[in-house]
């Protein structure tokens, strides 16, 4: 008879009726919902946590281990995850690693295990509703985000149900148990972002910018006059909020309008926000060619580099975290969860490689060291030039080095009789 599967701990339902939720304490001014809805307002932000999403999601895996069996249970164990709603590994690592860059509580899943300590499945928990207790025996709680609706109090969970994944630990002893997200860590960026979107929205709206206008030969009954028709056809949404300057004796002047403040153009829109959005990709441990913005992935020995240091800091980061929770608190001794190789900047350097290779093998032939055929037959050797271009008659023989005549014994003589024939002989001087 098959042992029966645990039943998840975690609320996964939302209820029918919603009252009042309990607050717990946390560690920055703002709770995870805000920290949601800041994301989903910022742009950039939003665009480097789906590029780690979709990059990470997009990996190949394994299992290393001895027992075929236990490697295609588990296999399928993880394939399976959040299964209760359709979901299955992408899902469940998207939601994983969505949760550990926006929320201070991180990534998490709840392990479910049976009778005798197998993992029978693995789902997303919201991080958003989880919080540490600093209870050794139940050091996580997860609070119904809709409120004691249908009597559900806080639940709690045991050390082994739940796995984690964090970016950066909090280093002060009132935090413990919460991370530092990079969304954090970048909060003055994304302010500065969302300033300057503002500013921009501030030149679309149908009215002049702040300044002054001064019209010369109006009395200040005249310009009043002007100025309530004027408000009174602009009308609207933004209402024309204009100061006018008027007076006698300005016979001679012309009327000239006086801004209060710069253009995009003149304050330099672009660099700034340039500036900014490299401050919030460098808290992700990513640059500005990974998102594909302001030109950085148009060139390909740039592109290669960047791709390089994001797999060194918020890729290989986000990797490892998975990694560990996976091997930690999913499968049993034995066996580990392996990344396949990233192939992401492979074609890159293949293209680099060739033109490299043809460059070198140009000079090559330029300078007679090697002949055309020879050149062919290299370029083709190091894929530069796809075999099926290459003439099937096409065969080129390595050049054979000359054969050396043989020297006979006889020529030699004996070698233990040497000869003096052909030596001439000894003149005394």
């Amino acid at each position: 008879m098959p042992p029966t599967s645990p039943k998840p701990t975690a609320i996964r339902e939302p209820p029918a009726l919603t009252r009042f939720p309990i607050s717990f304490l946390t560690p920055s001014q703002l709770n995870a919902s805000q920290w949601r809805s800041l994301v989903a307002g910022a742009p950039i932000v939003r665009a480097c946590v789906q590029t780690l999403v979709m990059q990470i999601s997009g990996l190949e895996w394994s299992l290393e281990g001895e027992d075929d069996k236990a490697k295609e249970y588990f296999t399928k164990v993880l394939e399976n995850a959040d299964a209760d709603d359709g979901g299955g590994w992408e899902v469940y690592l998207s939601r994983i690693v969505k949760d550990t860059l926006e929320v201070p509580f991180g990534g998490a899943a709840e392990i479910g295990v049976y009778g005798d300590g197998v993992v029978a499945w693995t789902s997303h928990v919201d991080g958003a509703t989880l919080v540490p207790t600093f209870n050794q025996r139940m050091p996580y709680a997860q609070v119904d985000p809709f409120g004691l609706a249908m009597g559900r109090a806080p639940v709690t969970f045991k050390p082994g149900q739940i796995g984690r994944v964090r970016w950066q630990a909090q280093s002060d002893l009132r935090a413990y148990g919460w991370t530092i997200t990079p969304v954090q860590d970048c909060l003055p960026a994304i302010q500065a972002l969302l300033r300057a979107d503002r500013f921009w929205q501030s030149f679309l709206i149908d009215g002049p910018p702040p300044g002054v206008l001064d019209i010369p030969g109006w009395d200040e009954t005249e310009a009043s006059d002007w100025y309530e028709s004027w408000k009174t056809m602009l009308a609207g949404i933004s209402p024309l909020k204009v100061p006018i300057l008027a007076g006698a004796n300005r016979e001679n002047k012309q009327a000239h309008f006086i801004e209060f403040s710069k253009s995009p153009a003149e304050t330099q829109m672009l660099d700034l926000v340039k500036s900014y959005a490299e401050a919030v990709t460098a808290c992700f441990g990513m640059s500005l060619g990974d998102l594909g913005l302001f030109g950085q992935e148009l060139r390909l020995a740039g592109a290669t580099k960047l791709i390089e240091l994001t797999q060194r800091q918020g890729m290989a980061k986000l990797m490892r975290g998975v990694k560990s929770m996976i091997d930690l608190d999913v499968l049993p001794d034995g066996l580990e969860f392996k990344w396949s190789e990233l192939d992401l900047q492979d074609e890159l350097r293949k293209e680099q490689a060739k033109e490299i290779g043809s460059r070198r093998l140009k000079n090559l032939v330029d300078s007679g060291m090697l002949s055309s055929n020879n050149g062919r037959l290299v370029a083709l050797a190091e894929g530069i030039i796809p075999p099926d271009v290459i003439d099937e008659s096409f065969e080129v023989l390595a050049e054979q080095p000359a054969p050396q005549p043989e020297i006979a014994a006889e020529t030699l003589g004996s070698e233990s009789e040497p000869t003096s024939e052909g030596v001439a002989p000894f003149q005394p001087i």
